[in-house]
């Protein structure tokens, strides 16, 4: 009787152990949240003339990352973001030396056509949305 016992001891505390690590696992992760930038930022290019005030933080509570951020393939090709992986600035590849295309070679015309555009396409569908004349970003 006496092995049977030590034996339920043994197999109990195996399952406490594996419980009470999966528990400490799962604070771990959650408590390890990423980076996700500044609540707010200010974008500045050489080509507006004041800055922008984005409220990055507020687009966070009903946007993915990804519907802004993206990575380029070796080719110079968009490449889809991934969660967690870094995100660089904007202008590091949105130049006039890096890209040809003239939609996309600077940061104020990828903004007004990501941002604005974003702006008035909620706008049309009735729903509340972000300024689409210069003033409401540019203060």
């Amino acid at each position: 009787m006496r092995q049977k016992t030590n034996k339920t001891a043994k197999m109990f505390l195996s399952l406490a152990t594996a419980g009470a690590c999966a528990i400490l696992l799962s604070a771990g992760v959650a408590l390890a949240e990423v980076d996700k930038g500044s609540a707010d930022m200010v974008l500045q290019t050489t080509q507006a003339k004041k800055p922008s005030i984005f409220p990055h933080a507020k687009h966070q509570e009903f946007m993915d990352c990804a519907d802004c951020h993206h990575g380029k393939n070796e080719d110079g090709t968009k490449k889809a973001y991934v969660e967690g992986e870094e995100v660089g600035k904007c202008v590091s590849c949105h130049n006039s030396e890096d890209m040809t295309n003239k939609k996309l070679n600077n940061f104020k015309t990828v903004a007004h056509l990501n941002c604005k555009d974003c702006h008035k396409e909620q706008a049309k569908a009735g729903k509340v949305t972000g300024p689409t004349k210069c003033a409401g970003c540019h203060t």
